[in-house]
């Protein structure tokens, strides 16, 4: 990405369009976030994108006439955010949580956009969202002859069952006459055996393994399909899978508790908690159910969260002075 223009010392140029700066690590899950909301509040205005790597310090741009909209996720971009807002008076929006040394909020953000797991209880500058913002939408056909299989694998709070994880997928296929073809991948943390295994699932399932699908695999999978079988470790690709419309259920993992569960009566982890909450509400189906005789859900709305949280954001950055 090239290197932004350096601020002026004199006075700032003459430009009255509005710009959004966002401080991006480069780090996948991170860039999802925000480019989820980046998207969505182009519904409400036009303005600029203003990319700026924050690995290393950056160079501020140019301060534009109408203070920006400063966006960032992750802990690399706090820091260079903060300097951003004293620099420009711009309005500061941090998505996920940051917190400090004692758990505590870090001063200094007028807005936080923050997972509803997450524990952090409501207030003026905190917007709660149904899991982490990404950047897909409901718009595809989702054919109902079409499925897909998101599969990850080992993970901190999940163990993993090759053998079962596989049995149950073959099931599904079985047990779906309906969907007539699946598409299916594996992540970064599938075991090779459990790849192995996945590409000779069964004559209905197309696989292709994590490293070889191209960029936006997932996206345009999801909105072909109406059906998504996702394992419980994947909590990103769930909440996609959902906010794209999908009838979604979860293949269960052994679940690890943590040192706090365990030991000092503490509830379920983050991760854990959130996927709680959607069973609670109904919005996807565990595989226990399913195979019980419960079908998968008709959810009545897609998850649309980066479309309100951006409504929200847009809000303030219009009375932000």
């Amino acid at each position: 990405m090239p290197t932004p223009t350096p601020s002026p010392e004199g006075p700032a140029p003459a430009t009255s369009h509005r710009q959004v700066w966002w401080f991006t690590d480069h780090k996948p899950g991170h860039a999802s976030q925000v480019r989820g909301l980046v998207n969505a509040l182009r519904a409400f205005g036009d303005f600029e994108l203003v990319e700026i790597d924050c690995r290393r310090r950056p160079t501020l741009p140019a301060t534009p006439a109408r203070p920006p909209l400063i966006l960032g996720a992750g802990q690399k971009s706090h820091r260079p955010m903060l300097r951003a807002k004293q620099h420009t008076g711009g309005l500061a929006v941090v998505l996920m949580h940051p917190v400090g040394p004692l758990g505590h909020r870090k001063p200094g953000f007028d807005l936080h956009v923050v997972p509803e797991h997450d524990d952090v209880p409501a207030a003026d500058d905190v917007i709660l969202t149904t899991g982490a913002l990404n950047p897909l939408t409901a718009d595809g056909p989702h054919d109902p002859t079409r499925g897909v299989m998101l599969v990850g694998g080992p993970a901190k709070r999940y163990g993993w069952d090759t053998d079962q994880v596989v049995e149950r997928l073959h099931g599904i296929v079985e047990r779906s006459p309906e969907i007539r073809h699946w598409v299916a991948t594996s992540s970064r943390r599938t075991p090779d055996a459990a790849v192995r295994a996945l590409a000779r699932l069964h004559e209905k399932v197309e696989f292709t393994p994590a490293d070889q699908t191209p960029r936006g695999w997932v996206a345009e999978a999801l909105a072909q399909a109406s059906v998504a079988w996702v394992t419980e470790d994947s909590v990103s690709m769930i909440f996609e899978s959902l906010t794209a419309g999908c009838r979604v259920g979860l293949l269960p993992l052994p679940y690890r508790p943590g040192y706090g569960e365990l030991y000092l009566g503490w509830g379920p982890g983050h991760v854990a908690k959130g996927i709680l909450l959607l069973k609670e509400r109904g919005l996807v189906t565990p595989w226990a159910e399913w195979d019980a005789g419960q079908p998968l859900p008709n959810p009545a709305a897609p998850l649309a969260e980066a479309q309100r949280a951006a409504e929200l954001v847009w809000k303030r950055w219009e009375q932000h002075p």
